[in-house]
């Protein structure tokens, strides 16, 4: 059975929802054109999560979407896995989403992973469009 990693597109669903049928999200600046909001939810099931908001217009900003596995020795890897928060200190980053789904969920860092749709990074194609998911990309004029 494959399992999928969650997409930050949850998390904004998650935040127009809660906005919806709870308390409004409580903006806060983080960075320079990045805000934050906490997010907690008890129904449908527990839920605590973060949501960021990006002004892609601000000056000074620049995304990194995980670049492929350059490993030979796994030719089939599409990147290797990291947690979030390895990718965050790793790249020396200021926030970090988990964006994208991605096959096999698995414990431990450094093993190869499949994207699941449309990845590209530093403008290389790393994994193809598969048309059950979504895909966010930006450019480096920052335009997504």
């Amino acid at each position: 059975m494959t399992r999928f990693a969650p997409a930050v597109w949850g998390l904004v669903f998650a935040s127009a929802a809660l906005a919806a049928d709870g308390p409004v999200p409580k903006w806060e600046p983080l960075y320079l054109g990045v805000d934050g909001s906490p997010l907690n939810a008890s129904t449908p099931r527990p839920l605590v999560g973060y949501a960021v908001r990006i002004d892609l217009r601000a000056d000074g900003l620049s995304f990194l979407a995980t670049p492929p596995a350059s490993d030979p020795a796994r030719p089939k890897a599409e990147t290797i896995g990291l947690k979030t928060t390895s990718f965050l200190a790793k790249n020396k980053l200021q926030v970090a989403i988990n964006a994208a789904p991605y096959s096999p969920v698995l414990a431990t860092e450094g093993q190869p992973q499949d994207v699941q749709g449309l990845h590209v990074s530093h403008g290389r194609r790393v994994s193809d469009w598969h048309n059950t998911f979504p895909a966010l990309l930006i450019t480096k004029e920052n335009r997504a």
